[in-house]
C-alpha cells in the first residue's frame, strides 16, 4: 500500500463522518423547524446529491474508485454512532413518537442521497476519463 491509497482511505473516512454529521444536523433542523421542512424533501435530497457528488468527482482518482464502497458502508455506521452520541449530548425531552419516524425518514433521505451521489460521481468520473481518452 502506498501513501496515495492511505490518503484516499483517510479522505473516505473524513467524508463519511462529514456526511453523517450533515444527516444529524438535518434531523435537528427538521425537528425544530416545522415550517414545512418535510414538504421540501425533494429539494433537500437533490441538494444533498449534488453536494455529495462534488467531492467524489474532485477528490478521488479513477484507480481508487473501489474505495468509495467504503463510503457507502461507513456513512450509515457513523450516522448511527452520531445519532446515539447526539441523543446523549443533546437529549430531546419529548414523548412524541413522531420523532422516531422523523429520524428514520431523514436518515433514509441522507443515506439514499449518499448512495445516489456516489454512483453519479463515479459515473461522471468514468465519463470524463473516456472523454480524455478519446480526445487524446
Amino acid at each position: 500500500m502506498n501513501d496515495t491509497l492511505h490518503k484516499i482511505l483517510l479522505i473516505t473516512v473524513v467524508l463519511s463522518i462529514f456526511q453523517a454529521l450533515v444527516g444529524e444536523s438535518l434531523i435537528y433542523a427538521a425537528y425544530f423547524n416545522d415550517q414545512g421542512f418535510l414538504d421540501q424533501t425533494n429539494k433537500v435530497m437533490a441538494a444533498l446529491i449534488i453536494f455529495y457528488v462534488i467531492p467524489v468527482v474532485f477528490l478521488f482518482k479513477l484507480k481508487f474508485l473501489y474505495v468509495l464502497l467504503g463510503l457507502i458502508v461507513l456513512t450509515p455506521l457513523f450516522s448511527i454512532l452520531f445519532l446515539i452520541l447526539c441523543g446523549m449530548l443533546f437529549p430531546i425531552m419529548d414523548e412524541n413518537p413522531g420523532l422516531g419516524i422523523l429520524v428514520i425518514l431523514i436518515l433514509s433521505i441522507n443515506l439514499v442521497s449518499v448512495g445516489i451521489g456516489t454512483i453519479i460521481g463515479v459515473f461522471i468520473h468514468v465519463l470524463l476519463y473516456y472523454k480524455r481518452k478519446i480526445i487524446a
